[in-house]
């Protein structure tokens, strides 16, 4: 587990499901995060938990974040695609609505980035973000964060096309 002052990432666990099934139908999280439209059935998401949970590919490193205050799962973030060889891995996260400008997500990066560079011994740690997500751009510039590049009109969000920015923090760019 790792630990801040608003709260612990930790490994997901199977009474989780009614929050991450509440997380992956939020059409604003599913907009903003670029997942896909679909709608999650309990059946779904409870296989897609299990296989996070039996993966032994070394290769995903997912956390529930947890609410100190509540002790309630807030959202998730993982590190995945990581490549021993290049030691460079995809950040991802996504906040429950109700939990979101808490700082949370802002904790969960900085705990996160720390896990990947000290104990994953990680160069170079990537992400996606959609061009219209300002507030999340802004956090990751923030962090040390920089825009290697743009796939315009790559995703649609609310009907419409926008870009999707590549950024990465390499492990001596990071701003603690």
């Amino acid at each position: 587990m790792l630990y801040g002052s608003k709260v612990i990432l930790r490994t997901l666990r199977g009474d989780d499901l009614p929050q991450l099934i509440a997380l992956h139908n939020d059409a604003s999280v599913k907009s903003l995060a670029a997942m896909h439209q679909f709608p999650v059935s309990p059946e779904l998401e409870a296989a897609w938990l299990e296989s996070i949970l039996m993966d032994k590919s070394n290769t995903k490193a997912y956390f529930g974040i947890e609410s100190i205050t509540s002790g309630l799962l807030a959202g998730i973030c993982f590190l995945q695609n990581i490549n021993w060889v290049d030691r460079i891995a995809w950040f991802g996260i996504a906040i429950l609505p109700q939990n979101q400008g808490k700082g949370y997500g802002r904790e969960a990066l900085d705990l996160i980035v720390q896990y990947g560079f000290e104990a994953l011994n990680l160069q170079k740690i990537c992400l996606y973000v959609l061009g219209v997500n300002l507030a999340a751009i802004k956090l990751y510039k923030q962090k040390g964060f920089v825009t290697e590049g743009v796939l315009r009109n790559h995703c649609n969000y609310q009907g419409q096309h926008c870009d999707l920015q590549i950024m990465s923090l390499f492990r001596e760019e990071q701003v603690l």
